[in-house]
């Protein structure tokens, strides 16, 4: 088990990889390279396209607050050796600093009033946000709320820095500066019947948790409900309706997703002292649990910065705040994900989806590989292209030029290196690439691209986006359908996938109709469903995976991989 888990190191993987890099100019702040960020945009994609459908509101807040700010959010006196406190150059004398810096014990200053240009007073020290919440709630208060409008539902993607112990930085594991895919849920008091937003909003996070680390991302995870420490805020009472929202949307969480999670022994006194909480902890291939996301409930820090809205009764009340992190940090989940997959990264979430490798002097045909690929759909080819990547031809590829396309398709590289082609292709298998497509001229007369997959996994993906896209294309076409074999695939992601196969198919019809490659969707669907078919096939034999390649017409391997990417196969 130890030696399964240094090959999977996260700092092994990144440095192997060139994802990320760590260095002494700023420690516990990783450096995220070009490739790195690739999977951090897909991550972010994925978490912004779940909050979306749920009715977020994604915000943008400072870095630096006065400290009058941090105590009244009660993080001064509580959490301030933890904290990076900051002051501009002129506020700092030779010999050491010149900044007042507030005792902790001090009262809390009021906050910044909407709209004011008040200017601190020189020499005062501003805190670095470690957290969003006090910045979350000086956006509720900037104006008047009502019961309308609740639940209120913040979201922040904004850097946070913490001042970790420099023994205690660990990769990307713990840092200093690290991203969250932070939010906060303003919901009704208790008294306007604010524990059933509660509980339908912590039930959403977890659907939402079940999503993202179950469904798109493979991981078991585990709940486990904290509940009320000796030492705490609030009234029985009210921690009473707050364990019981917390309990039942659980319970209710238990009926939705099936199976991918386990729920661990309540925690007995183990929540925050302003409310009670579920921690959620994922297991990685190895069996080993990283805590990640959590959601918490809590009563004081609307009430700390006054905040309000008006009740149905007219009477202005104090909402209660759901505080919630699905990933945790990106950091961390990044790291998780790179361990759990051993740097084998599924198709949709790749640094490296594709690499495109021209035979020598087919420098032509490697950019027009590359163009239909990076394309966002086969309307979005180049015109030059467009017919060429149904049927093929040398005319076209020939007109064609370097083109990265519009950055919304597949990520392509192309070596058109003078190294020798299994050099090449070495490089890209030790790179883990998730496809190779190497070309020449027969290729490029042909219209066709030679797909080779890294491994079962990738080519499992390919496979099922095959079936689903010939599908489409007959149902579209009128021809008879291929079977649908069953599948291992929760029903979400199969509605997701069915989905993604017919925006694509459509496109596709359009394509080869508007450019004069096909005559209609059914001519179409007859030439491309039995090479779907075909190519599925291949992928499904347990013989090939010695040699997990597929040929297909260069726009209909191009579909493939988009849909199984969009899938998030």
């Amino acid at each position: 088990l130890r030696e399964e888990a240094e090959a999977r190191d996260h700092r092994r993987v990144g440095t192997a990889q060139g994802l990320w890099a760590l260095h002494p100019s700023a420690p516990g702040s990783p450096y995220f390279l070009p490739h790195g960020v690739r999977v951090l945009s897909r991550l972010r994609s994925l978490v912004r396209s779940e909050i979306a459908a749920r009715g977020y509101q994604e915000v943008e807040t400072p870095q630096l607050f006065s400290t009058g700010l941090w105590q009244r959010s009660g993080h001064w006196a509580n959490y301030r050796e933890d904290m990076f406190v900051a002051a501009g150059a002129g506020d700092w004398a030779a010999g050491g600093a010149a900044v007042a810096v507030p005792d902790a014990s001090a009262a809390p200053g009021e906050p910044g009033v909407a709209g004011s240009d008040e200017v601190m007073p020189e020499g005062e020290a501003f805190g670095v946000k470690p957290m969003n919440c006090p910045a979350h709630c000086v956006v509720f208060g900037l104006t008047a709320r009502s019961y309308r409008e609740l639940p209120l539902r913040v979201a922040d993607f904004g850097a946070l820095h913490r001042n970790e112990a420099s023994g205690a930085l660990t990769g990307l594991t713990r840092v200093r500066r690290f991203h969250q895919d932070d939010a906060h849920i303003f919901c009704a008091a208790v008294e306007d019947g604010g524990m059933a937003q509660v509980q339908a909003e912590v039930g959403a996070c977890l659907d939402m948790v079940h999503a993202i680390f179950s469904q798109a991302c493979g991981l078991e995870y585990a709940l486990q409900l904290a509940t009320r420490p000796d030492k705490r805020l609030g009234s029985d009472a009210d921690w009473d309706a707050a364990e019981a929202a917390l309990k039942d949307a659980m319970a209710s969480h238990a009926g939705r997703a099936g199976q991918g999670f386990q729920e661990l022994p309540v925690a007995e006194g183990d929540g925050a002292f302003y409310g009670p909480k579920i921690d959620i902890t994922a297991t990685d291939a190895v069996g080993r649990r990283h805590q990640c996301a959590t959601v918490q409930l809590d009563f004081q820090l609307a009430g700390r910065f006054n905040l309000r809205y008006q009740s149905p009764d007219g009477e202005l009340r104090t909402p209660v705040i759901v505080h919630r992190a699905l990933l945790g940090s990106f950091e961390r989940m990044l790291a998780v994900l790179a361990e759990h997959f051993a740097g084998r990264w599924p198709l949709w979430l790749a640094p490296r989806q594709v690499s495109v490798i021209p035979l020598p002097q087919c420098g032509a045909a490697g950019e027009a590989a590359a163009a239909v690929l990076r394309a966002s759909s086969p309307l979005a080819v180049p015109h030059s292209l467009a017919r060429w990547q149904f049927v093929g031809g040398k005319d076209a590829v020939s007109t064609s030029s370097a083109w990265l396309g519009d950055g919304t398709g597949l990520f392509v590289e192309v070596d058109d290196s003078d190294r020798s082609l299994p050099k090449r292709v070495r490089e890209s298998q030790m790179s883990q690439t998730a496809a190779i497509v190497a070309v020449g001229r027969t290729e490029a007369a042909a219209g066709t691209l030679p797909v080779r997959l890294r491994d079962r996994a990738v080519a499992d993906a390919f496979a099922a986006a095959s079936i689903a896209l010939a599908r489409q294309l007959a149902a579209l076409g009128a021809v008879p359908a291929p079977a649908q074999a069953a599948s291992a695939r929760d029903p979400e992601t199969e509605r997701a996938l069915e989905q993604v196969a017919l925006e694509e198919a459509a496109a596709l019809v359009a394509a080869a109709v508007r450019f004069g490659a096909h005559a209609s969707g059914a001519q179409l669907a007859s030439a491309a469903c039995p090479e779907l078919e075909a190519a599925a096939a291949t992928l499904a034999d347990p013989d090939s995976d010695a040699d997990l390649t597929v040929s297909l017409p260069a726009g209909i391997a191009a579909s493939v991989l988009r849909i199984a990417t969009k899938a998030r196969l």
